[in-house]
């Protein structure tokens, strides 16, 4: 059981560790995600800031 015990800790060390090193971060404001569609979805609401209204989601 001793091996298993050991497995189960390395596996959840290295979720953790993958989880917290992939990072997007905003150059604009201090927003940070690990999902690329919702930095996609940040990034265009500081561009309908800049645009207005008339700015449209690709």
């Amino acid at each position: 059981m001793e091996g298993r015990s050991l497995f189960q800790s390395h596996m959840t060390d290295h979720r953790q560790w993958e989880h917290d090193s992939f990072s997007l971060r905003c150059c604009l404001c201090d927003h940070s995600t690990n999902q690329e569609a919702e930095m996609r979805a940040h990034a265009h609401t500081h561009l309908q800031g800049l645009l207005g209204a008339e700015a449209e989601p690709r």
